[in-house]
């Protein structure tokens, strides 16, 4: 896999986290399983996991990619 391909899998996976967390409605009512990609702690914590991904890719690119740390 080259750089710029593990650099737009981290921001595909960034900007579809940005999707979730947009789609959140707090008008629906969360005691309803059919809602939960609508909630709010569903998305925090989708979001909190392609933080975490994210971040664990990145070192990964750093170690991977020395060449281009310079």
């Amino acid at each position: 896999m080259t750089l710029e391909s593990e650099l737009q899998t981290i921001i595909d996976n960034l900007n579809y986290a940005l999707k979730v967390v947009g789609k959140v409605d707090y008008s629906v009512d969360q005691s309803d399983a059919s809602n939960v990609e609508y909630t709010a702690p569903y998305a925090i914590g989708y979001a909190r996991a392609a933080l975490q991904s994210s971040i664990k890719d990145l070192e990964f690119v750093i170690k991977t990619h020395p060449q281009n740390n310079a």
